[in-house]
Parts: structure tokens; C-alpha cells; sequence
């Protein structure tokens, strides 16, 4: 069990289509089996032996998965750290996970140097030019449960929780994505998520990484992503609706080769999905709800969203996200959605964190996702925001959700100021907020005001509310009805 044997198969059957593309750079599958095989070489020669750990310090693009396969080649595993993390937070990882090297190009070096505990780390510059011919053996061979990925979570919380996918985990995942994702070999996919083109190369498919910051989609310029669509004849993408926006704001003529546009990692409103299908008419519309322990969880083709269900959401019953995938059993208890399944991490590293998020009944593991939600008598997972951002009785999305529907709302955020609740609105580009039905939202839900802001977000997806943020940036503010 190596996923690094996944690529083999593409090579020997489509050897010269391009595995990836990033602005005018292009790799094939055969010179990309290659690249990273001459890398693994290196590697070994270097030291890096089976199990070692290496942390990685680049940014999503061809270098990345180039040394993504050569670390799987040899057996080791390849660890990220979010760069946001802070220097304790750091220190903790460091004592609980030993990388051999630490290997990056351009910022990397310079996170290195701005994070202490990182600067007695042997660094290595990689920038995806291999010097040398010599092409070395198969993959190492490994257990199923080896670990692949290993990342954690930001700390925002308490200690950071180590996530390690390992191999086998990986291919699950990879199989249950294929059919919900329209994975088919030889199609051309603009991928933002790093995890999900690994999915795509394993699935033999040509998958484009959009120009920019693509760390940051809010960021991206949507002339740009337009340009790069229809360049390469984009038939799918998946992102998050921060990237959507950008995509929104640019002219859609000569964009008809997109098929599917699959939405997640963050709440995604029918509004959107509305819009896009306006701009794109000819593309499937997909949301898509996971988490970096759970994915996939829920589906929801737009096709399936009824009247009744958008009404409900303008009642306060809060966001449908579809029906559970097939492979997934999912409960609710106490108000929280809770999950097991092949696709479910069954615990952290060294066990930290296991307390808090994972259950043990009967034989099974069951993930506390930290999201609130319900089932309807259709078997319909509603979604109804993080369990920490209930404000008394009233869950987040109930509220959210109702106005970002009323019409020329993009984000809202329910959060508590001075023991007041107030909900604040972001309003979509060149567009009011309609007042008379956030005032009517307000009085119904016993909210003590509405205000118009420009609201923080996360800096993974540029799309989940960021509520401390908006909880201090409304402090500093001052609390102005229907501003």
C-alpha cells in the first residue's frame, strides 16, 4: 500500500496528457512519475529513510506534488503546519513529532526564520527542478495504516490535534470522491484545495491550479480564473464560495466547456448556488459538506433543493446541505452532528484532542464534528452552525442563513456585543441589504439589532465568519441599528 503506485496506472495509459498545469508550466503524468522518482533518489542519498517525517513548506503548485511523491516513494511522511500558527503552539507539534528536514522554497525559508522553533531544522531549497537522470525502483512498500499526511489544527482552540491520514485512508477517501465529484480521466479540473488534487491526479485527471494566491481565494482575480477556464477548457472545479465570488464578478461569455461546479468548506447558501446557475446554466450545481476528519459527509445538487425547503430556510430552520453520502452514518445528539465511517478519522495523534471529539459505543468511533444540525423526516441533514456560536437558544444559521436569503446579503454573522445579540450583514458587491426584512428578521428572533460591516473570515476558505473577530471588530465599532 503505497499511494504513490496510484500513478502508475495514468502513466502507462495516457503518459503524455498533462497531469498538471500552473500558468505556462505543464507536466505530463510520465514526466511526472519521473521528476519525483529522480527526487526520491536525492532524497535516500541525503538520508531520508522509511518513516522519517518531513515538513513541507510550500505553496499549492507542481513542486508541491512533485515532492509530495517523492516523500511517498521513499516511505516517509510528509507533514504541514499552518503557517499562522503561533511560536507555542509550534513548540507543542515539535515535541510530539520529530522532522527529519524541513523543505520549501521562497517564504518558506523566510517562515523558518520568523518561527524559532523551527530554526534548528536542517532546510532544503526545492523550487521542482531535479538535477540528475537516475531513476530508482518501485515505491517502498507499506502497511495499510502508514501514516501519508500529517497536519493540525491552528490551536485556536486549545492544544493543536494532529491529523494523520494514512495511506489507506487516502485511497478510501479518493474512491468515495470519484463518483461524487464526477471524477473521469482525462477531464480538465481548476483545482484550490490541495487535498483534492491529489484526488485528481490518482483519478488520472488534468487538473489546472488557477493563477494567485490560491491559499487566499478571495484574493484571486476572477478576469484571470475566466482566462485560465477557457484556455484550458475547464470542465470542473471544486472551491469554496469565497472563490465563487471572484468567479462571479468576471464576464462569463466563452465559459460553456463548465460541467460541474462543486461548493464547499463553508457554509454554502442557496443565493449562491442561484447566482452561479444564473451566470452558468449549462453546469451542475454541488455543495458539498465535510471536514478535514470527515469528507465526505453530505451532498446537494441544487436541482434537489425544493420550495419548501427554501422557505423553511426563510423561516429560521437553517441550511440544507442534502442528503448523507451512502458510506457515512450520521446522528444527532444534543444538537450536534456526529459521524462514522471509512472516511472518518477514528482519532488524533498521540490521543490529543480524542477526548473532547471522538465517542466509543459499541465497537464503533464515532466524530464529533463541533457542527450543529438536524435531520428531517426525509433523512435531510440541515445545517445550523458551530455549536459554540449558539447565542442562548438561537443557532447561528437559523438567523444567517434567513437573511443572506432576503436578498443582497453575501455573509451575515450572529454574534453577541456588550450582551446585546446583533446581526451583521455584509452586502453583495454593488448591492443594498433589504432593511424592512433584516429589521422583520430582527424582531422575530428577538435581536437587538442589524448592522452593515465588511466581516471577517478564516484564512483557510475566505468564507466561514470569523465571530471573535467580528465580536472585537463590533466592540471597536459601536453598535448602530440597520447602519
Amino acid at each position: 500500500m503505497n499511494l504513490a503506485n496510484s500513478l502508475c496506472q495514468h502513466v502507462r495509459e495516457r503518459p503524455d496528457q498533462p497531469a498538471l498545469i500552473q500558468g505556462r508550466r505543464s507536466i505530463s503524468f510520465a514526466e511526472f512519475e519521473a521528476r519525483s522518482n529522480q527526487l526520491a533518489v536525492q532524497l535516500k542519498r541525503k538520508g531520508l529513510k522509511q518513516n522519517d517525517e518531513v515538513l513541507i513548506a510550500l505553496g499549492m503548485g507542481i513542486p508541491l506534488y512533485i515532492l509530495l511523491l517523492a516523500v511517498w516513494r521513499v516511505g516517509a511522511h510528509a507533514l504541514f503546519l499552518d503557517p499562522g500558527m503561533s511560536s507555542v503552539h509550534l513548540t507543542q507539534v515539535l515535541q510530539r513529532v520529530s522532522p527529519k528536514w524541513m523543505i520549501g522554497a521562497g517564504k518558506g525559508r523566510l517562515w523558518q526564520w520568523t518561527r524559532k522553533p523551527l530554526r534548528s531544522l536542517p532546510y532544503h531549497w526545492f523550487n521542482g527542478k531535479v538535477a540528475g537522470t537516475q531513476i530508482d525502483g518501485p515505491p517502498e512498500s507499506l502497511s495499510p495504516d502508514s501514516p501519508a499526511l500529517i497536519t493540525f489544527t491552528s490551536g485556536s482552540t486549545g492544544v493543536p490535534k494532529g491529523l494523520v491520514r494514512s495511506h489507506e485512508f487516502l485511497k478510501t477517501q479518493l474512491q468515495l470522491l470519484q463518483p461524487l465529484l464526477h471524477m473521469q480521466p482525462g477531464q480538465s479540473t481548476l483545482a484550490t484545495l490541495p487535498v483534492f488534487a491529489l484526488s485528481n491526479l490518482a483519478s488520472g485527471m488534468r487538473t489546472v491550479i488557477p493563477p494567485g494566491a490560491v491559499h487566499k481565494p478571495a484574493s484571486l482575480s476572477g478576469k484571470k480564473i475566466a482566462a485560465c477556464i477557457r484556455t484550458h477548457h475547464i470542465e470542473s472545479i471544486t472551491a469554496s464560495p469565497a472563490f465563487y465570488e471572484q468567479l462571479l464578478a468576471c464576464d462569463p461569455q466563452n465559459l460553456s466547456s463548465l460541467r460541474f461546479l462543486f461548493v464547499g468548506g463553508a457554509a454554502v447558501f442557496p443565493s449562491l448556488l442561484d447566482r452561479l446557475a444564473h451566470q452558468f446554466p449549462k453546469a451542475e450545481l454541488i455543495s458539498v459538506y465535510g471536514s478535514s476528519e470527515a469528507e465526505p459527509i453530505a451532498e446537494m445538487n441544487l436541482q434537489e433543493l425544493t420550495p419548501t425547503h427554501r422557505e423553511q430556510t426563510n423561516q429560521g430552520a437553517g441550511l440544507y446541505a442534502g442528503k448523507p453520502v451512502d458510506s457515512i452514518e450520521l446522528r444527532i445528539v444534543e444538537d450536534e452532528i456526529q459521524v462514522c465511517g471509512p472516511q472518518v478519522l477514528k482519532g488524533y495523534l498521540d490521543g490529543i484532542g480524542d477526548a473532547e471529539n471522538k465517542c466509543h459505543e459499541k465497537g464503533k468511533i464515532w466524530h464529533r464534528t463541533g457542527d450543529a444540525g438536524r435531520l428531517d423526516a426525509e433523512g435531510g441533514l440541515w445545517l445550523l452552525g458551530r455549536c459554540t456560536a449558539k447565542q442562548g437558544k438561537l443557532f447561528p444559521f437559523a438567523i444567517e442563513a434567513a437573511a443572506v436569503e432576503s436578498g443582497g446579503i453575501q455573509l451575515a454573522g450572529l454574534v453577541q456585543v456588550n450582551g446585546k445579540r446583533i446581526l451583521a450583514v455584509q452586502s453583495l458587491p454593488g448591492q443594498k441589504p433589504q432593511a424592512d426584512s433584516l429589521s422583520a428578521i430582527c424582531h422575530e428572533h428577538h435581536l437587538d439589532a442589524w448592522i452593515r460591516v465588511r466581516i471577517p473570515t478564516d484564512r483557510r476558505h475566505n468564507a466561514k465568519v470569523d465571530y471573535p473577530a467580528l465580536t472585537r471588530q463590533l466592540q471597536k465599532k459601536g453598535i448602530t441599528h440597520g447602519q
